[in-house]
């Protein structure tokens, strides 16, 4: 299988590093071991000097998409960028992460080749400002574990780790863990996903960031999701607690007829 995988970035101004966010992601797309490709950038900047830059560079699998809707919303802007994508696969990219690896997209094919229907990459999180590495992220779970989810818990990180379906968007009625609903979602639709290992994406972060922008109302808006959340998927966590039940019960009755 040699699906098409396009890589989706929605990008602006970010306090004037937005030209140098989409100039790293340019440049890792151009590094990558895997060919069928492209590239689709949806700008939600007031100015244009990422358009400019971008046209100039007059590559045929760089997709410029000039988005003046929602302005400020970066889910809609998100989203804009995954409707143009003509991918079988999407490649979310947050536009101040990039993919470190040259073969971050071709580690990623290898997985669906192996029977995956979505991949979930480790990552390595870097202070833009300094190159200071603070973490490292090798994304794990457990079954059962994703409805901490729908709780603001994030067992993969942002959807810059993801390698998802064509057609799915975020939801837009999720203000702050757009991410975590998305993965719940995706878990309950099409199960669990293959994992890369090796720190291919490198997640950046700094004040310019919308974690940062949200900072002193992160609770407030955690709680809000996870309550719009538990109503969205309200007969999926039941089905899941009467299966966990069940489980649990027959585990029960296997270790009472084993210890008879």
């Amino acid at each position: 299988m040699n699906p098409k995988i396009s890589i989706s970035i929605a990008t602006y101004e970010a306090k004037g590093n937005g030209l140098q966010f989409i100039k790293k992601n340019i440049e890792s797309f151009l590094n990558q071991t895997y060919k069928n490709l492209e590239l689709v950038i949806s700008d939600h900047s007031v100015g244009n000097e990422i358009e400019e830059y971008v046209n100039s560079l007059a590559i045929p699998n760089i997709v410029y998409i000039r988005n003046e809707k929602d302005r400020g919303s970066q889910v809609e802007n998100i989203n804009n960028a995954i409707l143009h994508c003509s991918g079988d696969f999407i490649k979310i990219m947050n536009h101040d992460d990039y993919m470190e690896s040259s073969d971050t997209i071709e580690s990623g094919v290898v997985e669906l080749n192996n029977g995956a229907k979505w991949v979930i990459y480790s990552s390595k999180h870097i202070k833009y400002k300094t190159g200071e590495i603070r973490r490292f992220v090798m994304p794990k779970i457990e079954s059962g574990e994703e409805c901490n989810f729908l709780n603001g818990l994030n067992h993969f990180g942002c959807p810059s780790v993801g390698l998802i379906p064509k057609g799915i968007l975020l939801d837009v009625n999720v203000k702050y863990f757009g991410d975590c609903e998305l993965w719940f979602r995706l878990i309950d639709s099409l199960g669990y996903p293959n994992f890369v290992e090796g720190y291919k994406i490198v997640i950046g972060l700094g004040d310019h960031s919308l974690t940062h922008k949200f900072s002193a109302v992160q609770s407030k808006m955690i709680k809000q999701d996870s309550i719009y959340c538990k109503l969205k998927f309200k007969d999926s966590l039941t089905l899941k607690k009467k299966v966990k039940k069940s489980s649990n019960f027959v585990c029960y009755l296997c270790l009472k007829l084993f210890n008879k």
